[in-house]
């Protein structure tokens, strides 16, 4: 999409909230995200790129849902063609390759001491996950990525540090932590963010030994961010 159409689209949204659209631009952002800021009553944006090649329609979705929340309606939910979309194969097909590029991932042939995939499927014949169509399992040396790992529901994606990639983890430690990364892509869009944060400790809590486990985790991440520091 061109950028005079992306500020054509945000500026329509905008006019009928009485707010001018001072600038709109696509953004490299690593995660998929959009910025603005208000100055009275003009508004600037920042759009993810991973929005650049999705239909005119879904782009103006987007637009409108966004002014609404700004302007009034915090609880308006994204409708169901822009969910559709952003949870597709295509939005996938369009995207994963810049989001791996962007967390610095591996090739998928990256010999590991540690099998992301095998410990995935073992979490899936345990009950413990849902089988995620496409997933896609990396490891990162990449600075920049939180020492436990991230993942994204959109890119169904999973990406760990290679730092995890050994024996220095406490028993148990590493699937747990796969495990609370698939949590994340296994679940649904929209969900409001209050209701994610409780399903996200009741499954934490579901898993075996998994009170003893997070604290493990967390333990790790304070100190992998003090040796940072």
């Amino acid at each position: 999409m061109h950028s005079g159409t992306l500020k054509e689209i945000f500026a329509d949204a905008a006019e009928r909230y009485g707010v001018d659209v001072r600038s709109v631009e696509f953004s490299p952002f690593r995660d998929m995200k959009c910025r603005w800021v208000r100055v009275g009553r003009t508004i600037e944006f920042a759009v993810t790129d991973y929005m650049k090649e999705a239909p005119e329609g879904i782009v103006k979705d987007l637009a409108d849902t966004l002014m609404a929340k700004i302007y009034g309606d915090s609880d308006r939910e994204y409708s169901d063609d822009f969910s559709e979309w952003v949870t597709g194969d295509e939005f996938v097909r369009l995207n994963r390759d810049t989001y791996l590029e962007r967390c610095g991932a591996l090739p998928d042939d990256y010999r590991s001491d540690r099998d992301l995939r095998r410990t995935y499927e073992d979490l899936v014949a345990k009950g413990l996950v849902g089988e995620i169509p496409g997933l896609d399992l990396r490891w990162t040396g990449g600075d920049g990525i939180d020492p436990l790992g991230m993942s994204s529901m959109l890119m169904r994606t999973v990406v760990m540090p290679t730092k995890l990639d050994g024996d220095g983890l406490p028993e148990g430690v590493f699937e747990f932590n796969l495990f609370r990364l698939l949590t994340n892509v296994d679940t649904d869009f929209g969900i409001d963010p209050i209701k994610r944060r409780i399903l996200e400790k009741e499954r934490l809590a579901s898993y075996p030994d998994g009170t003893r486990l997070l604290r493990a985790v967390d333990d790790y991440r304070d100190l992998a961010e003090g040796e940072a520091n």
